[in-house]
């Protein structure tokens, strides 16, 4: 076990002593190559090396606020990949109580958006929800439309799990119209599905299938394999729900031979 904690001890012992043997005019280059080195582990999957250098940048540069903030907020995310849920949410909530020193709305608004999405993934939905209003009041502010959209998006979910499908359709036609004007097709779809789904659960199956079948329109026009599969499942439940079980064989097998393809390709 001691062996294999060798390379780490060693790891920590070469930071630390890099990170100390700076001079002060230095400290901008030694903070972005410790942001170059996090990242890169980072995107390599080397979680653990990627963990430390974050954990460096929080230690050795407190009066640089964003990219402690940009550390937590990445700790935050590398334990909830890992299932450490309780973890990821000490540390997405650091990084709103570093932001909101800075007073920029753009930083504290993603982090609320972050934080709430993990609340979600916990089945906190009331906090999850009061984190995303606060989010949207910041996006809103600044004009930030592409996140507000994701936002209004995330919350539409959220109201879908409560039981509250009114306010679910309500902030999906927020994001919806917000992707239109935008002119971002996969947003479009993406949103316009998860629609169908409100509708869906609300038993208006014939709006359901109007989204879905939108929906794909779009996925095939985008040649978006990924995703098609998805929408060709939901067709095939709500026809199924309809009593019109020749059409919801047909869909099925068509999600079928989608994700049959798509590992094929």
């Amino acid at each position: 076990m001691f062996k294999l904690l060798l390379p780490k001890i060693a790891l920590l012992l070469f930071l630390s002593s890099t990170c100390f043997s700076q001079a002060v005019g230095q400290n901008d280059s030694a903070l972005t190559n410790l942001k170059k080195s996090a990242f890169t582990a980072f995107k390599k999957g080397e979680l653990d090396t990627a963990r430390i250098f974050f954990q460096q940048i929080i230690a050795n540069f407190p009066d640089q606020p964003r990219a402690v903030g940009l550390s937590y907020n990445n700790l935050g995310v590398i334990e909830l990949g890992e299932g450490f849920n309780i973890r990821a949410i000490t540390y997405s909530e650091k990084a709103i109580e570093v932001y909101r020193g800075t007073g920029n709305d753009t930083l504290i608004a993603k982090s609320l958006y972050n934080a709430a999405r993990i609340f979600k993934r916990l089945g906190q939905y009331e906090k999850a929800v009061e984190f995303l209003l606060e989010a949207i009041i910041l996006f809103e502010k600044n004009d930030l439309n592409n996140d507000l959209s994701r936002a209004y998006n995330v919350l539409s979910n959220l109201y879908q799990l409560s039981d509250n499908p009114d306010l679910a359709l309500q902030y999906n036609n927020y994001a919806v119209e917000i992707a239109i004007e935008n002119n971002d097709s996969t947003l479009i779809a993406y949103y316009i599905n998860n629609r169908g789904k409100i509708y869906m659960d609300m038993d208006f199956y014939n709006k359901a299938v109007t989204d879905f079948e939108r929906a794909l329109e779009i996925k095939i026009l985008l040649s978006d394999q990924e995703s098609l599969a998805n929408s060709y499942y939901n067709l095939g439940e709500t026809e199924y729900l309809r009593d019109n079980f020749n059409e919801a064989q047909k869909y099925f097998e068509k999600a079928i031979d989608t994700v049959s393809y798509t590992h094929l390709t």
